[in-house]
């Protein structure tokens, strides 16, 4: 009976024990999960995940695994999944994998190994579509497979922070970037990139060949890690200006001559009194890195107290975001999009407003920046979708388009081009006059990934806009891949279009190429009479600005139309803001 009561007791506890670890798991993976992929912002169920045991058995799988890979459901080991084995997998790095089923939508999936557990490991397979460069895409995953990634950093980090070893100094974390690694993606595309990170960190890992208290780190959207264990930051700013500068020689990718232009943040630290996490520290340095190198001629940054209040203030924005989400704070307004020539209001953008007095007086960029890091912004932009789409039915008397922002992590998300056509679909709408409009900005990091959503969107009859044209790298390889519907001219450049020169000539400039490709053309930010006097000059004939209105709530927009649009007056019901 002894014996037995042992037995049930180790049992018992051995259950306990599992189920505990098991839900610290799922927190902790979340929580990484999130870090790790803020640039997609994904939540559990929009991307397939599978949880596998240390021989690649699949233990677990999630919603969205069974939903969108449907064919590979009844697999067993991760090798019968895709074509890549154990040995390569738990290198922590990720890897683009090609499925050895053919799936309904997806060629492979980039396949990220987030958090390790006593009982095996936690994939998230992020799919791709089929690229024409197929062997290069794999040749190129080949050579970076045994590239230490951010878990890797972690987890040298965490056992550091752990250590009694007694360093003679403070330790540090630097994250550098290249800078103009955009501008390749524009004209080279992808591959280049993916070849062009692969040679720098090569020479990377040779300057630091004979480094005993440094190491280094490649993260998955190609931000280099620095870990000193045993630097003054003195030292650390010398030895980051010796690899930046060896690094401005020509390197040769592809057969193309090129140099890249880094910069460096740095968070110092004394591991004995640090109590961030491994996580924290990384970001850290990567804030020091985006807000202290904002200028051309400062290279390397270091976070200070003033970065620790802007950290600070932007995780309370976080927090009220979600609160915000739950008591449905989150409205719309709509601003008016003005014809000239026919002398009445053509369409409306929707335009997302906070409904809280702590935040009336802040730019809408500034949340929404915040919201893109989590997956709030795919929330918010579900909420902007269904109540664009309630507002245009009411509207669907009048004719007028309905123009929406569309973010990069809603276009990337599983699925969206499916929710998009049933949404048309379930309010009865014409997708005629949808426009979604999409930031140079979207395009650049993710042109490979988003091209055939655009091309679908297309084909269900919505116009594809890239607003804020000529304010970011503007690029004409899209344009003409993509065959784009309509280009906006940003608010900046009209601001000063009648004194500036410089403005009038990448205005003028922008006009002449909606012309000659005979696209639309959607002018924001007219604020006077005399802006819209030249732009009409010029044979502009829609804008957008305080010039005609502000953006309003439903009813007042359904009023203002009204007014301008006699001849074809509406009764339109009241649209819920909730």
């Amino acid at each position: 009976i002894v014996y037995l009561v042992l037995l049930i007791g180790i049992i018992v506890s051995e259950v306990i024990f599992f189920l505990l670890s098991f839900a610290f798991s799922s927190l902790m993976t979340a929580a990484y999960r999130d870090f790790e992929l803020s640039y997609f912002s994904f939540s559990y169920n929009v991307i397939p995940i599978i949880r596998i045991n240390k021989s690649g058995k699949i233990i677990r799988k999630n919603n969205a695994f069974k939903k969108e890979l449907r064919a590979s459901r009844r697999v067993k080991t991760i090798e019968e999944l895709i074509d890549i084995e154990m040995p390569d997998l738990l290198k922590l790095a990720p890897l683009k994998a090609w499925f050895l089923k053919e799936e309904a939508n997806y060629s492979g999936a980039i396949v990220i190994p987030v958090k390790t557990t006593i009982f095996g490991y936690t994939l998230l397979l992020y799919p791709f579509y089929l690229s024409a460069d197929d062997s290069l895409i794999e040749t190129t995953i080949k050579e970076t497979v045994e590239v230490p990634s951010l878990n890797q950093y972690k987890h040298d980090l965490d056992q550091l922070l752990t250590l009694k070893k007694a360093y003679a100094h403070s330790q540090a974390v630097a994250v550098l970037s290249i800078s103009n690694l955009i501008s390749f993606e524009m004209l080279r595309g992808g591959q280049f990139t993916a070849s062009l990170i692969n040679k720098v960190y090569q020479q990377f890992s040779d300057l630091l060949a004979k480094e005993i208290d440094v190491k280094l780190y490649l993260t998955f959207d190609n931000y280099f890690i620095l870990l000193y264990r045993d630097s003054d930051l003195i030292d650390i700013k010398v030895d980051l200006r010796r690899i930046i500068n060896a690094l401005k020689k020509e390197l040769k990718v592809f057969d193309y001559v090129v140099k890249v232009e880094l910069k460096a943040g740095i968070y110092p630290f004394n591991y004995r009194t640090e109590r961030a996490s491994s996580l924290s520290i990384y970001d850290k340095a990567k804030k020091a890195l985006t807000h202290k190198t904002i200028y051309e001629d400062v290279i390397i940054g270091v976070y200070d107290d003033q970065e620790e209040y802007t950290l600070r203030k932007l995780e309370q924005i976080r927090i009220d975001l979600e609160e915000g989400l739950k008591k449905e704070e989150f409205i719309l307004h709509f601003q008016p999009q003005y014809h000239n020539e026919d002398a009445n209001i053509i369409g409306f953008e929707a335009l997302l407003r906070w409904n809280n007095p702590k935040y009336e007086k802040n730019s809408i960029e500034e949340f929404i920046e915040v919201a893109e890091e989590s997956d709030a912004i795919l929330r918010l932009g579900k909420l902007v979708i269904e109540k664009s789409f309630e507002a245009l039915k009411k509207l669907s008397e009048t004719n007028v388009t309905m123009s929406i922002n569309i973010s990069p992590n809603q276009l990337l998300q599983a699925g969206f081009v499916n929710y998009i056509e049933t949404m048309i679909a379930d309010y009865q709408i014409d997708a005629n006059n949808l426009i979604f409009e999409i930031t140079e900005t979207t395009l650049i990091p993710s042109f490979s990934d988003i091209f055939e959503k655009i091309k679908l969107l297309q084909a269900l009859g919505i116009k594809i806009h890239i607003d804020d044209f000529g304010k970011g790298n503007s690029s004409l390889l899209y344009i003409k891949e993509l065959a784009l519907d309509g280009l906006k001219i940003d608010k900046d450049f009209i601001a000063d279009i009648l004194t500036d020169k410089y403005s009038r000539a990448v205005v003028n400039m922008i006009i002449s190429l909606a012309k000659n490709l005979e696209i639309d053309l959607v002018v924001e930010g007219v604020e006077t009479k005399k802006q819209n006097e030249y732009l009409i000059k010029q044979g502009v004939t829609i804008i957008q600005g305080f010039l005609i209105s502000k953006a309003l709530p439903f009813e007042e927009a359904v009023k203002l139309l009204n007014e301008y649009n006699k001849g074809r007056p509406i009764k339109a019901k009241k649209v819920e803001q909730k």
